[in-house]
């Protein structure tokens, strides 16, 4: 019957669009990244000074999405960065919204500036912790220099150090970024590399 086999095809016709649309809709989400107030609800961003940075996303629909971007940089024989090398690593949306929950539990989005807080300490050099939070049309940004160090903050009692220790272990329980950086790093060809304050040169062994 035509009009009955055209109404069929018709239909998975339908269904076939729809389910593109769909997954069109769900890659959009984990590979743009970039905070839309029309869409997103607010955004998380950590970096690990210039290496590493971590994106977390809530949308206005309840979904989640993020990543982690893993940087390095080609030196050359007076340490000069030549070249950028990245590598995107997605985050499940289970996870991502386990440790907005967390995040946001250790004030993630109203904690002050390190510079600030009585009793931490400010250098150059070392690994400096960004913490970023979008929100509408506000950006609230905090940094703490060397938070993890226990040579600088042994048995510390300092709120604000111990909530962005707080918020790194919640990250790494979930996502492990220090493995996950090191695993690009082992990866690397042979050459030389920047990172931070670090240079290193890789080759293997023949």
């Amino acid at each position: 019957n035509p009009p009955v086999l055209k109404k069929y095809l018709c239909l998975l016709l339908y269904v076939i669009l729809s389910s593109n649309f769909l997954l069109a809709q769900e890659n959009l989400k984990t590979t743009s990244l970039k905070f839309d107030s029309t869409i997103h609800e607010k955004m998380y961003i950590v970096k690990i000074a210039d290496y590493q940075a971590i994106k977390l996303i809530k949308f206005k629909d309840s979904s989640y999405a993020g990543n982690l971007t893993n940087l390095i940089w080609e030196s050359n024989d007076n340490q000069a960065r030549i070249k950028r090398i990245s590598k995107n690593v997605e985050i499940a949306a289970s996870e991502v919204k386990k440790m907005m929950e967390e995040l946001q539990q250790n004030e993630f989005e109203t904690l002050p500036n390190g510079e600030t807080v009585k009793g931490c300490i400010i250098g150059s050099g070392g690994t400096t912790i960004s913490l970023i939070t979008k929100k509408g049309n506000t950006i609230h940004e905090s940094s703490y220099w060397e938070p993890q160090s226990n040579l600088y903050y042994r048995n510390t009692q300092i709120p604000e150090i111990i909530k962005v220790r707080n918020i790194l272990k919640a990250i790494n329980t979930e996502i492990n970024f220090e493995a996950i950086y090191n695993d690009f790093t082992r990866n690397l060809p042979d050459g030389q590399y920047a990172y931070g304050s670090m240079t290193f040169e890789k080759r293997r062994k023949r």
